[in-house]
């Protein structure tokens, strides 16, 4: 797998390249929304980042949802729906990963995973041309367990404490 810094330069390329042959202007915010994905490797709606956008440069929605766009289309990041919202992510360099989703407090930890593919090899697709893997892992992160325990634990030793005080008092 190739290093952050290396990747981002790679889809800088990539990009540079396609601005070039359209004849379009290589922007300064075009470049930062693209290191944003490439170097901080973030799962985000494209609110979010205008949001983010907004802090360092004059830009517009429309600018943000093209870029986005372009991006796409290029492969240079994915689209992700979660919790009802469509989220970008970089994705040069990586085909096969899987995320684990944390369904109470909705942490996200991504791994790549080389051996995913092996289990669509066979499959066969009608019209349709597989590029990329992406499996989604729900469950309850080690934080939200141990909080938990901890609070299970708490009230269980309340209620001890009140069986004992209602023994006593009889």
């Amino acid at each position: 797998m190739m290093e952050k810094e290396e990747r981002y330069q790679a889809v800088k390329a990539i990009l540079a390249r396609y601005i070039q042959e359209n004849r379009m202007r290589n922007t300064p915010e075009r470049l930062a929304i693209l290191e944003m994905f490439y170097l901080q490797e973030e799962l985000l709606t494209a609110q979010e980042v205008y949001d983010i956008m907004k802090e360092r440069f004059v830009v517009s929605r429309a600018t943000v949802y093209n870029n986005l766009q372009l991006f796409y289309a290029l492969g240079l990041v994915i689209r992700v729906e979660e919790d009802n919202q469509l989220k970008y992510k970089a994705c040069f360099g990586e085909r096969e990963f899987f995320r684990t989703v944390c369904t109470r407090c909705g942490r996200i930890q991504r791994f790549v995973a080389p051996n995913l593919a092996l289990a669509f090899d066979g499959v066969k697709y009608k019209r349709f041309h597989m590029e990329q893997i992406v499996a989604s892992v729900y469950g309850v992160c080690s934080s939200c367990q141990s909080k938990a325990t901890r609070i299970r634990k708490k009230l269980e030793k309340e209620d001890e404490l009140k069986a004992l005080n209602k023994k006593k008092k009889s």
